[in-house]
């Protein structure tokens, strides 16, 4: 018996410990998010892969800027939650619709490039 409890530990720890591996090399990414014309931050958003690529958050500052890693490919995105104090009061005057992945609403990022994202 103590040795049945002993291989099923062993096989748990070895089933918990796999890696999760990007499915392809992650490229640079920075980008800008506006609301009629003006940068707007404070908050985090998040990007869903439509293909190859892991979700990711990157904090947006309060000039609008954003910057990490994700694999190159199609994103939806959308408005997680507040960073700093009084962005919550800021993102309530935003529509429902940024707060929810929308597959009509995506980003493309290839290496290089400047993402801008208007929250109109």
């Amino acid at each position: 018996m103590r040795s049945f409890i002993v291989l099923i530990l062993i096989v748990g720890l070895l089933g918990c410990s796999s890696e999760v591996k990007m499915k392809g090399a992650p490229v640079s990414v920075s980008g800008k998010v506006s609301q009629s014309g003006q940068p707007f931050g404070g908050m985090v958003m998040t990007f869903h892969p439509l293909g190859d690529g892991h979700v990711r958050e990157f904090p947006v500052h309060k000039d609008g800027t954003f910057n990490g890693e994700l694999v190159s490919g199609t994103y939806a995105y959308y408005v997680a939650k507040p960073i700093v104090p009084g962005a919550a009061q800021a993102l309530r005057k935003l529509p429902p619709k940024y707060f929810e992945a929308d597959l009509s609403r995506t980003v493309t990022v290839e290496l290089g490039q400047q993402l801008s994202i208007a929250l109109d």
